[in-house]
Formats: structure tokens, C-alpha cells, sequence
């Protein structure tokens, strides 16, 4: 079985911003977790699951991003869970992205052979800065990360597909929304 995810890719001014906070992060305070699986700029829709079917999931992607209409949203400040990981904020967890993870969720829930985990329902919008290996050095990042102003608008117009190949997050199939 291979393992995927379902994003919504961050493109322009926000995917350079989080590419970069990634490499800054990652070289200023010797963390590597986070890039160590190259993931493309992203904000997650589902989180990682198992399949051999991903026709199926191709097919419902493709229906939903079909009867979405693109929109924006903010990326603003940043957030973490516990000491675990830094992020980009989503602040007020956007409603038109919570309606679209919300249709995702739904439509997978229904189909049995897709296991759901504890967060799939509500997911917590994001996007990664530092991760896992950060313990250590949490209050340094938190404290170079806290100084960064960022206040920006993006746009929601993909809903994409990643797989996991041999350690890396690759784009296994990219949908542009209507």
C-alpha cells in the first residue's frame, strides 16, 4: 500500500515564504525534520493515509474540485502544537477551507476503506515551519520566529494529491478548482 495525502498547495508570495522559512529554520538551528521529506508548500486537507485505491480518491477529488470555486484565505503569525512543531497561522480557520476539508473528509469517511484518523475531522490549518527535531531548541526558534511578521493572502485553487516515494512527499495528481 502506498501512502498519500491531500493538500491544497500554497503557490506565489505564500510558497516562497514557507519554502524559505523552512531552508532559515532549518540551517540556523540545525533542524532538518521538516525538509527532510522535500514536501511542496502546502496546507493540509487530510492527513497522511494508506491506499491501493487511489482511483477512488482521484475520482472524489476530481468531483469535489469540480464544484469548488476558487477562493482566498490568510496565512498571519504563527502558532505551534506543543513543542513539537512551529507553523504558519490560518487565522479564524478560514470557512470556505473548513467547508472544503469538511466535503473531503465527509466523502472518504463514507467510502469504509479509508481509515480516518483522530484529527482528519477538524483539522487545524497550517503550514509547517519546523517539526519533530525541535524540542531541544524550541524556545530558540519560537523566539527567532515570534520577530517575523507575516500578514499575507492566498488563494485556494488546487486540491492535490502527494505520495510518498521512497522518503519524499512528491505531487501524485494536482486539481485545479473551478
Amino acid at each position: 500500500m502506498k501512502t498519500y495525502i491531500i493538500v491544497t498547495l500554497l503557490k506565489g508570495k505564500a510558497k516562497h515564504i514557507q519554502e524559505n522559512l523552512l531552508q532559515q529554520i532549518s540551517k540556523r538551528f540545525d533542524v532538518h525534520e521538516a525538509i527532510k521529506q522535500k514536501p511542496p508548500a502546502h496546507i493540509t486537507l487530510k492527513y497522511p493515509f494508506k491506499t491501493k485505491k487511489i482511483e477512488t480518491v482521484e475520482h472524489i477529488i476530481s468531483r469535489i474540485s469540480k464544484e469548488t470555486k476558487p477562493f482566498s484565505f490568510k496565512l498571519k503569525g504563527f502558532n505551534h502544537f506543543e513543542k513539537d512543531v512551529i507553523f504558519i497561522e490560518v487565522p479564524g480557520q478560514n470557512g470556505k477551507l473548513r467547508k472544503l476539508q469538511q466535503e473531503i473528509y465527509k466523502t472518504l469517511k463514507e467510502k469504509k476503506e479509508f481509515e480516518m484518523g483522530p484529527y482528519d475531522s477538524n483539522i487545524h490549518f497550517h503550514a509547517t515551519a519546523c517539526r519533530k527535531d525541535i524540542k531541544a531548541k524550541f524556545s530558540d526558534i519560537w523566539n527567532f520566529i515570534s520577530n517575523i511578521d507575516l500578514n499575507l493572502k492566498t488563494t485556494c485553487d488546487n486540491i492535490t494529491i502527494l505520495e510518498l516515494k521512497h522518503g519524499t512527499w512528491k505531487i501524485h495528481k494536482e486539481f485545479k478548482i473551478n
